[in-house]
């Protein structure tokens, strides 16, 4: 397993990657990843990524979906506060 400051830069780089309109294939998201940042990390496994991805997708910051037996994943956007949307509705 990797600390808490490589799984923070995975974690970011993961959403860095990842589109808020189209899923992404996971191994399209491979060809996606910055050759220096696996460079820089390269004692990163793949059991690293998808324990990152589904991190992610339990803090509803992705949404996962199997296509074609492919796991293919999706940045959310961030949801809006109860506070922000009370604002907005009173704002004239």
């Amino acid at each position: 397993m990797f600390n808490n400051g490589r799984n923070k830069a995975l974690e970011e780089k993961c959403l860095e990657v990842l589109s808020f309109f189209d899923y992404l294939p996971l191994e399209k998201f491979f060809l996606e990843i910055d050759p220096e940042f696996i460079e820089h990390n390269n004692h990163l496994t793949y059991e690293d990524l998808l324990t990152t991805l589904e991190k992610l997708q339990k803090s509803k910051k992705v949404i996962r979906k199997i296509d074609e037996g492919c796991p293919c994943f999706k940045r959310l956007f961030p949801k809006k506060s109860l506070l922000k949307r009370l604002k907005s509705f009173f704002k004239v």
